[in-house]
């Protein structure tokens, strides 16, 4: 059974925003903290529901993305390449909603 509101999608969601927000303005380091905590989150979560699914290019794009959004051992990068890397990661998971889908069974 498919369902809208699964974990995975959820964590997606509430990283698009992040990241959109993010990548639009100026913010405390606690704000880039909480994106790299939510978007490495949904990334890592997504690795699994992708490798369950046999989607190999997706578990390694999200793989990808939650070691540069690690919050643990963070990338230190210019504001310029952040933004950057903030909307293209927007963009994936973004996609990443309509391709990969947390199955639940009832």
């Amino acid at each position: 059974m498919h369902s809208l509101f699964t974990p995975s999608f959820i964590l997606r969601s509430m990283a698009i925003v992040f990241l959109i927000l993010a990548a639009l303005g100026h913010h405390g380091y606690a704000y880039y903290l909480l994106t790299r905590w939510a978007v490495c989150c949904a990334a890592v979560l997504c690795t699994f529901v992708s490798r369950e699914q046999s989607r190999r290019p997706w578990v390694v794009l999200f793989a990808i993305t939650a070691v540069v959004f690690n919050p643990i051992f963070p990338l230190h990068l210019k504001t310029g390449y952040f933004r950057t890397i903030s909307i293209a990661a927007a963009v994936f998971l973004g996609l990443s909603l309509f391709f990969i889908e947390e199955r639940r069974d009832s």
